[in-house]
């Protein structure tokens, strides 16, 4: 087409744009008559000057390409090859009307690329197809990349004061775009190290090699780095100062014991304590010996934070041979009656702080008490573990060393009169000690019955059952019956290894019911 006819497009009043094909020689002057709305003509010859007077005034001439569709990015490690929409007056068809392609800025030139990943400048050259209407028209748009803001932050450490050195190096950091699997190499300044108790920031000094100041952002390849710092903390170590205990004779002076243990230092830090405390007489027992003072002799005390514990100094009488007393208890005691005697008491035990707690019913006629006591699968020692007047004692050692809780052991108690004459001992208690993992002890026993009234001949049956210190474990066999039984008085009612009771003459006695751990319960039994 070179020309067009007068009136051609009279009155087209929705007429907004046209496309005048670049070998148009002439159009007539009314040929857009009362195109009112007309405002953009795509025009790529070269008779405008000719052909503007025939189109209505203020009419937009444009002589390239149109291109949209293409955004400004945020660096996200990911290709960005925009698709945009090309038009001339009609929206162009890529690779048929027109050729893409990619360019990056490089100082003040231009370089093509094929892909748009890194941060920068770029923009893309549409160039028309060789044969078209738009052979040789160009156009460029530009697009940015520009850097992902990423905060990194060093982390927190913390320890308990050990003489060494605290770092950290690791740190985190705020979430790159999907796809963006980028590793940050980071290292720390080389004050952010600690030793003593106190604080320290841990501040970060280079990021990829980059040289970074906290708090303010920094430029880093396809990133815009802001750090924070962490902080390092090392606290203050538990030490404990403690009196030993001491145990002494009495010999008719005063004596004390400025011994003491020192537990928690560091290295060959040292701590000299000042223990003051004196005992003269078993009847001052016990006396607290105190931590009265301490220094560092070597080391920093503010890396610590001490504790002192007193002991404990104790006196007993002079010490007198006990009786011989043949004992042999066995593991697996007899539950027939028990040997005579007007002893009769069971056996507590409580065990805290690794110690033994033993203690029986004060019996009238009783001026002094042995204990006995052994690992089960031992026999028992002639010589007791304590002697006392008092109805308990407080065991801490056996045969030197302190106890076995992961063990079981077994206690008796041997009572005598003031004449020094045996008068009776308990059952073996059998105790699981508290660390062990499956067993554990009774802790009471429950009867059907307190009392029982029968007649001469007449049978009954003790029920008794136990309730569990640790109802998840159970008690440890093949020590002893689970509950042993004594009469005080056969000739009144007997009682078997089963519990059952047989009355044989008139009168009143009591029946004692032992659990495994030399627990006892009674049942009052009158036969008329």
């Amino acid at each position: 087409m070179t020309s067009i006819e007068p009136y051609t497009f009279w009155t087209c009043y929705n007429l907004k744009s046209i496309t005048i094909p670049s070998s148009m020689n002439s159009i007539a002057a009314s040929a857009f008559e009362d195109c009112t709305d007309l405002e953009t003509v795509y025009y790529r010859g070269t008779n405008w000057d000719t052909l503007k007077s025939s189109f209505p005034s203020g009419v937009t001439l444009v002589t390239t390409f149109t291109i949209s569709d293409i955004d400004d990015q945020t660096y996200d490690g990911a290709t960005y090859n925009p698709d945009p929409t090309v038009e001339f007056g009609t929206t162009l068809k890529k690779d048929e009307d027109y050729t893409l392609s990619f360019e990056r800025k490089n100082g003040s030139e231009w370089e093509a690329v094929t892909d748009a990943i890194d941060v920068g400048t770029y923009r893309v050259k549409v160039a028309g197809v060789s044969g078209t209407d738009y052979a040789d028209m160009t156009e460029y748009k530009e697009f940015s990349i520009t850097q992902k803001s990423v905060t990194i932050t060093a982390r927190d450490d913390s320890k308990n004061y050990d003489g060494d050195e605290l770092t950290n190096s690791s740190f985190t950091y705020t979430d790159l775009e999907a796809g963006d699997d980028h590793c940050f190499t980071v290292s720390m300044t080389a004050d952010s190290t600690i030793t003593d108790a106190g604080t320290q920031p841990n501040v970060i000094a280079t990021v990829d090699g980059e040289a970074v100041t906290t708090g303010t952002e920094t430029s880093i390849g396809n990133y815009l780095i802001t750090t924070v710092n962490g902080t390092l903390t090392v606290d203050k170590k538990n030490v404990t100062v403690k009196a030993q205990d001491k145990e002494f004779t009495y010999d008719g002076n005063a004596h004390s014991w400025p011994e003491y243990d020192v537990t928690g230092l560091v290295g060959t830090d040292s701590i000299e304590a000042t223990v003051t405390g004196s005992i003269s007489s078993a009847s001052q027992s016990p006396v607290e010996n105190v931590v009265s003072s301490y220094k560092f002799t070597s080391g920093k005390p503010e890396n610590y934070i001490v504790t002192t514990e007193n002991g404990q100094l104790t006196m007993k009488a002079e010490e007198e041979e006990a009786p011989k007393i043949e004992v042999e208890a066995p593991d697996k005691e007899s539950t027939e009656n028990a040997v005579a005697r007007i002893f009769f008491s069971g056996i507590k035990v409580s065990q805290k702080n690794g110690n033994f707690r033993i203690s029986w019913d004060k019996t009238e006629g009783v001026s002094k008490y042995e204990v006995y006591m052994t690992y089960c699968g031992s026999q028992y020692s002639r010589k007791p573990v304590a002697t006392t007047t008092n109805n308990k004692v407080t065991v801490k050692k056996l045969n030197g060393k302190k106890l076995n809780l992961k063990k079981n052991i077994k206690i008796y108690v041997a009572a005598y009169d003031s004449s020094g004459n045996n008068v009776g001992k308990t059952v073996s208690s059998h105790i699981s000690g508290k660390d062990r993992s499956k067993y554990t002890n009774p802790k009471e026993i429950k009867l059907t019955t307190k009392a029982l009234s029968l007649t001469a001949g007449e049978t009954a049956k003790i029920k008794a059952t136990v309730k569990l210190e640790n109802k998840k474990k159970k008690v440890s066999d093949g020590h002893a019956a689970q509950f042993r039984y004594a009469s005080t008085n056969p000739a009144i009612a007997t009682v078997d290894k089963n519990g059952t009771v047989t009355a044989i003459a008139s009168g009143n006695c009591t029946i004692y019911v032992y659990a495994v751990n030399g627990l006892a319960k009674t049942v009052t039994v009158t036969v008329k």
